[in-house]
């Protein structure tokens, strides 16, 4: 199926960066597609930490001010440890008879730090997809994160518990400055697995985490705290006091103080495995954010800072068949210096789905497909300021410099090409009489014509469009150019003479027409541009993620 995109824009879109507003160019609907081989997935799963870090997320060290949780009948004898039902068993003596209702036990831990030191940690697909995680209806693709840790330290600088069921009969209860460090390291890691779903809907990307599954309620612990802060408890029946044997109770609790220990940590570890997600969202949803990329295009010096390409993310997609990762973009270029009087900013092109059917699946870590459009467009704003206006093409026989003036914006296609790396640019150029015969114009001959191109890349990144021949075939030349129209036939041929000969002369040599700027970097790792192709109508680049392991 054809994508084609003709949009001429004419408006003037504002937007605000903490800077002047610019005039943003059409949308190019998908018009970048990202696919990520299966090599390429092998890089996160080797290098998952370097890319979260290179994006300003560390999942070694997490600090929250405040958790809060609830525990819910945490004595139901169903869900007793043997530690819980130790402590159950120990101080149930000390309230029998009291009008007690079925507990819900408030915990809340304020100034938390976790720190971990990981031994492995990687990415990848889930082909089961959404479905397997009761999100059926979602497009998206879950990536399942895989940590594996050595070390683990948590540490609080208070915890209180409260008895939302029975307020005020236990008193306050706590601890202040608890440390709990795991012990097992040398004999069992700490693992934990975060299925991701990535999604998007063009305008931004969502990553939201579906679970937390750890062994941490197979991993032992070992916990020391600063300070106690037990309840202070007084009997009274008919307004007399009675004595309360507090010491005797305070000492038994700090006597239990191990069990005690281990029902708050399998509290605490229940809480990571079931509401954990929602600590680190955050994280991730910052983790999101460098999905919509923007670049600059730095066509010359002074236009350094003009030219914007924002890809947003459109759509995000997994096949089982050949294990590819693809991430869909639309595209918008947009123009720091163009406002709404300076004319027409056309983007437009067609193309199909590429399907990489030219690339072999360990040739590339990551293919980029762009749809012509996008390329119109950049072509557009580089004629515009001047950079594609007068191209120099060598001397003439007489040896004067022959300069050929362009006096619209080329458009560039991928489609119907012998070769998969050569291109078509339909050209317009003003031909230029010299000597005393110019006088007999009104200025350059238009014409009109194809041109075959070929794409290269070379060590600095960018795509290099070099000549390969001019399709005489398409020639049109506008022979009302001239003042006296008997002569119009003789201009004629003139010119389709010249055009042979330049044709002949710039085939005889590698004539650069111009370079254009790649991506360097995506989502924080470095590229290598290794090789360009067309397929269905798109331009194809193939990159490895350098430096390699």
């Amino acid at each position: 199926m054809s994508r084609r995109v003709t949009a001429r824009a004419t408006g003037f879109l504002a937007f605000s960066l903490g800077m002047a507003s610019a005039y943003a160019g059409p949308v190019v609907p998908e018009g970048v597609h990202l696919s990520f081989s299966p090599r390429g997935q092998t890089y996160f799963r080797e290098h998952l930490n370097d890319v979260l870090l290179a994006n300003k997320l560390d999942l070694s060290h997490q600090h929250w001010d405040e958790i809060k949780f609830v525990v819910n009948d945490p004595f139901r004898p169903d869900s007793m440890s043997d530690g819980v039902r130790a402590l159950h068993d120990r101080f149930a003596s000390f309230f029998y008879g009291f009008p007690i209702k079925t507990p819900r036990v408030e915990v809340k831990l304020a100034g938390a730090n976790l720190d971990v030191k990981f031994r492995a940690m990687g990415a990848v697909v889930d082909p089961a997809g959404p479905a397997a995680y009761g999100a059926g209806r979602s497009n998206g693709v879950v990536i399942l994160m895989r940590l594996e840790g050595e070390a683990l330290r948590f540490g609080v600088e208070s915890l209180r518990l409260n008895d939302l069921a029975n307020p005020g009969l236990f008193g306050s209860l706590g601890f202040d400055k608890i440390a709990s460090s795991y012990t097992d390291g040398a004999h069992r890691t700490i693992k934990a697995e975060l299925p991701v779903l990535v999604e998007a809907d063009g305008k931004k990307a969502t990553m939201r985490v579906l679970a937390v599954r750890t062994n941490l309620l197979k991993t032992g612990f070992e916990t020391a705290f600063d300070k106690l802060l037990a309840p202070k408890i007084k009997v009274s029946i008919d307004d007399r006091e009675l004595a309360f044997d507090l010491p005797a109770f305070e000492a038994e609790l700090r006597g239990q103080l191990p069990k005690l220990n281990l029902a708050l940590a399998e509290a605490v570890k229940n809480y990571f495995e079931k509401e954990g997600k929602d600590l680190i969202q955050p994280s991730f949803d910052e983790l999101a954010s460098s999905l919509n990329i923007q670049f600059k295009i730095p066509l010359s010096d002074e236009t350094a800072n003009d030219l914007t390409v924002d890809l947003r993310p459109k759509k995000t997609e997994y096949s089982r068949s050949s294990r590819i990762l693809g991430l869909a973009f639309d595209a918008e270029i947009s123009d720091a210096k163009l406002d709404g009087g300076r004319g027409l900013f056309p983007v437009e092109g067609s193309s199909g789905r590429a399907k990489l059917a030219g690339a072999a699946a360990d040739g590339y870590d990551i293919a980029l497909a762009v749809h012509p459009a996008g390329i119109n467009g950049i072509l557009d704003r580089a004629w515009a300021k001047g950079i594609l206006r007068d191209i120099a093409m060598g001397n003439d026989d007489s040896g004067h410099p022959t300069t050929v003036k362009i006096p619209r914006p080329p458009l560039v296609s991928f489609e119907g090409q012998p070769r998969p790396d050569q291109a078509n640019f339909h050209a317009w150029i003003g031909y230029v009489v010299r000597g005393m015969a110019g006088i007999l114009f009104k200025g350059p001959i238009p014409i009109e014509l194809d041109l075959r191109v070929r794409v290269e890349t070379n060590a600095k990144n960018e795509l290099e469009v070099v000549f390969e021949e001019i399709n005489e075939a398409t020639l049109k030349v506008d022979t009302r150019a001239t003042w006296l129209a008997p002569i119009r036939k003789k201009v004629d041929a003139m010119v389709r003479s010249q055009i042979t000969k330049l044709n002949k002369d710039l085939v005889a040599k590698r004539t650069l027409l111009t370079t254009i700027p790649t991506l360097n970097e995506l989502i924080g790792i470095p590229l290598k541009l290794d090789g360009a192709q067309t397929e269905a109508g798109n331009l194809v680049l193939l990159a490895e993620f350098a430096p390699k392991p």
